[in-house]
């Protein structure tokens, strides 16, 4: 692949007491939210630095941020707790305007592309869908292990569950937050519409991100067993591996599709044509 052109580093933000856990960026970019193992979520000016406010999701110590995610209108941010909670904010006032309650740990959020769903990854190998507008849950969809990320297809037409296939009691995983290693890892991927489960693709170990591309006919997924997977959704088929030394964490595509990115726990991004 052709070499990216350097960057630099633009600022450091910092406010976090603990590690940062996600990030998100608002859809118009004005806003930059980031997921604490302080129990916080911040909202930042990326142009400026400057901290805009700090939302308190939880009390009480081991109860981290895991992850977030903006609504498509910028107007709510979901938060996703190891309290159990997916809470929803405004993020203009930093009210909390509603509590989604699970029973257990939420690993991540992501709203569907009309936003009039939202999906939450829980511990209990449970991903949940709910109508944001009223908070009321509009369907379950069960998989054995703890389902650890989610992510809506470009259309709306899929939702992605990755985890593992342990009981969900293990002492490891997700920062000790009770999602087993060492055994096989699932992708399923649903039809939100109807909760119908339209495929699934396994892989040797626990899976622990996923997206889609742009044109949503690639999907991506991250993996303990230190590759990221590259598939085709509509027939299964794995297009291609992408190996490392180390866990792989996280993926995300660039806006244009061209370069995937993969995070893993060698402190290292990766790059990928």
């Amino acid at each position: 692949m052709t070499a990216p052109v350097p960057g630099h580093l633009a600022r450091i933000l910092v406010g976090h007491s603990g590690p940062v856990n996600g990030v998100a960026f608002s859809p118009d970019a004005r806003l930059l939210a980031t997921a604490g193992h302080d129990r916080t979520a911040r909202l930042w000016d990326p142009a400026t630095g400057k901290q805009q406010r700090t939302l308190i999701v939880h009390s009480g110590p081991g109860r981290p941020v895991w992850g977030l995610a903006f609504s498509p209108d910028g107007r709510l941010l979901a938060t996703a707790g190891h309290d159990g909670t997916a809470r929803l904010w405004d993020p203009a006032t930093g009210e909390q305007w509603r509590t989604l309650s699970e029973d257990g740990a939420v690993y991540g959020v992501a709203f569907s592309p009309d936003g009039r769903l939202l999906a939450t990854a829980g511990r209990y190998g449970r991903a949940r869908l709910w109508d944001p507008a009223t908070g009321k849950q509009q369907r379950t969809l069960s998989q054995a292990g703890a389902v650890i990320d989610v992510a809506f297809s470009p259309g709306g037409r899929l939702l992605a569950t990755v985890g593992d296939d342990s009981d969900g009691d293990g002492g490891g995983g997700v920062g000790g937050g009770g999602v087993g290693v060492g055994v096989g890892g699932t992708v399923r991927l649903w039809d939100p519409a109807t909760g119908k489960q339209q495929r699934t693709l396994s892989q040797d170990r626990a899976v622990w991100g996923v997206a889609f591309s742009p044109d949503g006919r690639l999907l991506a997924t991250a993996s303990q067993d230190g590759t990221a997977r590259l598939w085709d959704p509509a027939t299964g088929e794995q297009q291609r591996t992408l190996s490392q030394d180390c866990t792989v964490w996280g993926v995300a595509f660039s806006p244009d599709g061209h370069l995937l990115a993969t995070a893993d726990d060698g402190g290292t991004v990766r790059l990928w044509d």
